[in-house]
C-alpha cells in the first residue's frame, strides 16, 4: 500500500527543518525537489515544447537554485508539489519569452470570461497579464492552470494538491474579480482576499 501524499503543513515542516539545517530534512527535501525537471519538460511539452532539451537542462538548473533561494517564501498553503508547479510554470513562461520562441500568450480568453462581453472590450493582453500578477495566490494559479495549461479542474485541483470544489471556488471567485479589475472597478464589499 503506497504511503499517504503529505499534507501541506507536512511539507512545511520539512521546508523548515531542512532551511534550519537538519540534515533528516536535507535529503528528503532534495529528492521531492528531484520533481522540478519533470514539471518543466511537462509544461514544455503542453506549449508545443518551444525549449530544447539543452534550454530545459538549464532552466531546470537555473529553477532549483531560484527555488532554493526562495524556498523561505513557501508557506504550506498548499503542497509543496503545488508549490513547485507554480514556480516551474512561471519560469517556465519568463525563459519561453526571453528566447523569443514563443509569443506570449493571452492567458484567459476573455470572451470566455464569466459574464464577459467579448475581447474587444476588454484592455491589452498587458493589462491583462498585470491584472492576474495583482490576484496573485491562490485565485492566479487555477486561473493560469486552467485556461495556459488547459487543466480541468480536478487536474488544476491535483497540481495545486487541493480539493476541485476549492480550485472551482477559486477559479470562480478569480474571475470575477479579474474581470472587475479589468474593467477598473471594484467589486461592491470587495476586499482584497489575499
Amino acid at each position: 500500500m503506497p504511503s499517504p501524499e503529505p499534507s501541506p503543513s507536512q511539507d512545511l515542516a520539512l521546508v523548515q527543518r531542512a532551511l534550519n539545517g537538519h540534515s533528516d530534512a536535507v535529503r528528503p527535501l532534495a529528492q521531492r525537489l528531484g520533481c522540478v525537471p519533470k514539471l518543466l519538460a511537462r509544461i514544455n511539452a503542453r506549449r508545443g515544447s518551444p525549449l530544447t532539451s539543452h534550454d530545459l537542462e538549464d532552466l531546470g538548473q537555473d529553477a532549483l537554485i531560484a527555488i532554493w533561494k526562495k524556498l523561505e517564501k513557501f508557506s504550506g498553503q498548499t503542497t509543496l508539489e503545488g508549490w513547485l508547479y507554480r514556480f516551474c510554470f512561471l519560469e517556465f513562461m519568463n525563459r519561453s519569452r526571453v528566447k523569443g520562441r514563443m509569443p506570449r500568450p493571452m492567458p484567459v480568453e476573455l470572451d470566455t470570461l464569466e459574464g464577459g462581453e467579448g475581447a474587444s472590450d476588454w484592455p491589452a493582453q498587458e493589462e491583462v497579464e498585470e491584472a492576474l500578477r495583482e490576484l496573485g495566490y491562490p485565485d492566479e494559479d487555477v486561473i493560469r492552470l486552467r485556461h495556459f495549461e488547459n487543466l480541468s479542474f480536478d487536474q488544476a485541483a491535483e497540481a495545486l494538491g487541493i480539493p476541485s470544489s476549492t480550485a472551482k471556488t477559486r477559479y470562480y471567485r478569480g474571475i470575477r474579480r479579474l474581470r472587475h479589475r479589468l474593467r477598473g472597478l471594484a467589486p461592491e464589499g470587495h476586499r482584497d482576499e489575499r
